[in-house]
């Protein structure tokens, strides 16, 4: 919530986004009282559909990402992180998938919504 709360401070609209989103109701709250926008959505960074559709719902109600902040988790005994994949060219091709959606997110791709 402290980012957030900073990057609202800033004027930043903001867009939370968790499995369960009690709490993150709490937070909209706090961060609209600095004066700017959020937008409260279920994700799960694990099923694409939800990814997908926080993307779509957060183009369509601010028509821009300027920052990207994931903040998502893995367990390391209870699910596979890159950094632990054995197979080097796996782990590379994971990296440079990371590079090239920052990259499309800051040039103002837009996804498609149907």
């Amino acid at each position: 919530m402290g980012f957030a709360k900073t990057l609202a401070g800033a004027g930043a609209n903001i867009v939370l986004a968790a499995r369960s989103v009690d709490k993150l109701q709490d937070v909209a709250k706090e961060v609209e009282g600095l004066g700017v926008k959020t937008l409260v959505q279920a994700c799960d960074v694990t099923d694409p559909a939800t990814v997908k559709a926080t993307v779509i719902a957060s183009w369509a109600t601010f028509g821009r990402v300027d920052i990207l902040v994931n903040n998502a988790g893995v367990i390391a005994e209870t699910g596979i992180m890159p950094e632990r994949i054995p197979d080097e060219n796996v782990r590379a091709d994971h990296a440079h998938q990371r590079e090239r959606n920052v990259h499309v997110l800051s040039r103002g791709w837009r996804p498609a919504t149907g």
